[in-house]
């Protein structure tokens, strides 16, 4: 039997793109249940910007946009970010499907230099350390673009 690291495979974008279809299903309805922390993330993520003055929101490796959906009608300006087109891809029919308009931009948690500094209220990174080599850089782009007693989620 042979383990391999996440970290050393999940640069590869293809992986994340082989499972872009399936993966809110499996993450969130519970079809198969692959990703079942991801449910319990999100309920209580969730929550907690519920409690929270609306403002602008940088949902960091979105993946398919479930979340990002979710805060987008709770009222928070929304900002989508994700390596994987496909991820991408989907993420954007369902935002059409559910009349949802945030940003949906294709860029890395590694390098967000498209944004201005302090740009955001909140970053969430929800799932996205593990797969991270260099977690450093990430927080350093968080750091920057984050706003003053904003929150790292």
């Amino acid at each position: 039997m042979k383990f391999i690291h996440a970290k050393d495979i999940m640069d590869d974008i293809k992986i994340w793109d082989d499972v872009a279809e399936n993966y809110e299903d499996d993450s969130y309805h519970g079809k198969n249940n692959n990703y079942p922390a991801n449910k319990h993330r999100a309920k209580i993520i969730l929550r907690f910007l519920s409690k929270l003055k609306k403002g602008k929101i940088l949902d960091a490796g979105c993946g398919s946009g479930y979340i990002a959906r979710e805060v987008s009608k709770q009222g928070w300006d929304c900002t989508a970010i994700d390596l994987s087109r496909k991820m991408l891809k989907y993420a954007r029919q369902k935002a059409v499907e559910e009349k949802i308009k945030h940003d949906i931009i294709h860029c890395s948690v590694l390098d967000m230099n498209i944004f201005e500094n302090k740009k955001f209220d909140i970053i969430m990174l929800n799932g996205v350390l593990p797969y991270i080599k260099d977690e450093s850089r990430v927080y350093k782009e968080c750091y920057r673009t984050l706003k003053d007693n904003g929150y790292l989620i």
